[in-house]
């Protein structure tokens, strides 16, 4: 199952952009707030878990650019949820969560498979 969560719904109205109009489609993505995202997409976790063809212990989340920043903020911030991550070109990753969230992100991957464990043991 794939659900994709509209991280805009408290512009309201005016939350849509023109292809050509790319100045207005950033400044709605500047708009955002972290704790805003991460909200929303517990929410759509949330929703899934209770799906009954949803295996609630294996969550994941992808995304390319902005969706790869919110994949990062995501995973790092909702570890007992999300159980894997592909964040592709996430730009935007802010520098004070960088260090503390990419160590959540990978002790929260490397507690799941045997190999990772052998890995970070050599770290």
């Amino acid at each position: 199952m794939t659900l994709a969560p509209d991280l805009y719904w408290r512009g309201g109205k005016n939350r849509t952009a023109r292809y050509d109009d790319l100045g207005n489609a950033i400044g709605m993505m500047q708009a955002l707030k972290d704790d805003d995202i991460v909200a929303d997409v517990a929410g759509a976790v949330a929703y899934l878990e209770k799906q009954p063809t949803v295996r609630a212990d294996r969550i994941g989340i992808t995304g390319f650019c902005m969706g790869g920043r919110v994949s990062f903020l995501a995973a790092a911030e909702l570890p007992d949820k999300i159980k894997a991550s592909a964040p592709f070109y996430g730009g935007g990753i802010p520098s004070t969560r960088r260090r503390s969230s990419a160590r959540r992100c990978w002790r929260s991957s490397a507690r799941r498979t045997p190999s990772s464990r052998s890995t970070a043991s050599r770290r």
